[in-house]
């Protein structure tokens, strides 16, 4: 035998004594992932771990498999779709001492339901307004900025400006709900984003800016009743400008709002222990009219009330609803 034809016979010795050692290795070779190993399916039946290796292998592929078709379903904005394929892949979740990987598309899948799962909802009719009002008092970098904190994306200091590190942040978040990575939030996302800070997180100042979005219809349904639940809500967790924007909203009866003097003096008072400037400024003004209607007449015709009114934009249309009569929206 020649000494060319003796070196190859002991490399392909070498080789099959390494096949059958990375072949008993439980799932990686070398520190790459049991699926970016060519070799790391082979095992002999005899080896009992061989099935179990398959198996885990198996809801491995499954995991990611439709962790991937979520995302694609979200891409083209069908998220029932998309809610169905992550809830699959965290039904393939295995114990991440058999398999990280796994045990990490089923982690993602779970997050990305969370992110999904809300009751505030996009509406691409009002993506316009929404666009309108971002750099407004209602959405701004601050606001972003904020929610992205609320979050834990962002670290930094709330400058109202739309630098690098914030621009970190967004990528991130995009990245958690599966959108394309950018330095910029579509209206859709914006949504997605105060809505996460609002419902997940319970960021008071997210709530309000969800409640006012839902007043002026800006990226989601013009809904009052929705503006007055996450109002209350921001309130309670002593939020003075959710608290002042009650007080006006029920002591003008601004587009139909519920018409309220008793809860409008008494949001009033409470604005004004929350510290909210606007409030205290109405209350030192108006405070000694004695009479209610009077009183708010008065405050509803204060400047500093007509701009935040106009903040909201204009008061829907009424529509007719299945019994004929005219409904607000609420």
């Amino acid at each position: 035998m020649s000494a060319d034809a003796r070196r190859a016979r002991s490399r392909r010795q070498i080789a099959a004594v390494c096949v059958l050692l990375c072949a008993s290795l439980p799932g990686s070779v070398l520190g790459q992932p049991a699926d970016d190993n060519p070799i790391g399916d082979f095992c002999f039946p005899s080896d009992p771990q061989c099935d179990k290796r398959h198996k885990v292998q198996e809801k491995s592929n499954l995991a990611r498999q439709e962790l991937n078709y979520g995302d694609a379903e979200a891409a083209v904005e069908n998220i029932d779709g998309a809610l169905t394929h992550w809830q699959n892949a965290v039904n393939a979740k295995t114990d991440p001492s058999e398999d990280l990987a796994t045990a990490q598309a089923s982690v993602i899948a779970q997050k990305r339901i969370q992110m999904y799962t809300l009751t505030t909802k996009p509406e691409p009719r009002r993506y316009e307004a929404l666009l309108t009002a971002m750099g407004g008092e209602i959405v701004n970098a601050t606001v972003i900025q904020r929610s992205l904190k609320t979050l834990s994306y962002y670290d930094g200091p709330l400058t109202g400006r739309q630098g690098i590190i914030t621009r970190s942040a967004i990528r991130k978040f995009q990245r958690d709900m599966a959108f394309d990575e950018t330095d910029d939030l579509s209206p859709r996302q914006v949504v997605y984003l105060i809505g996460n800070a609002a419902e997940t997180a319970r960021d008071p100042a997210a709530q309000k800016t969800l409640a006012l979005m839902y007043a002026a219809g800006a990226g989601v349904s013009q809904r009052y009743d929705f503006t007055l639940a996450w109002l209350r809500a921001s309130s309670a967790r002593f939020h003075g400008e959710a608290t002042y924007y009650l007080s006006i909203l029920y002591g003008t009866g601004h587009c139909g709002f519920p018409h309220r003097l008793d809860l409008a003096d008494q949001y009033l008072k409470e604005a004004c222990a929350q510290k909210d400037p606007l409030a205290i400024e109405l209350f030192r003004r108006y405070s000694a009219i004695a009479d209610p209607v009077s009183r708010w007449a008065k405050i509803g015709a204060d400047p500093i009330v007509k701009h935040s009114l106009d903040i909201l934009g204009e008061c829907p249309r009424p529509r007719e609803n299945k019994s004929g009569e005219p409904d607000n929206g609420q």
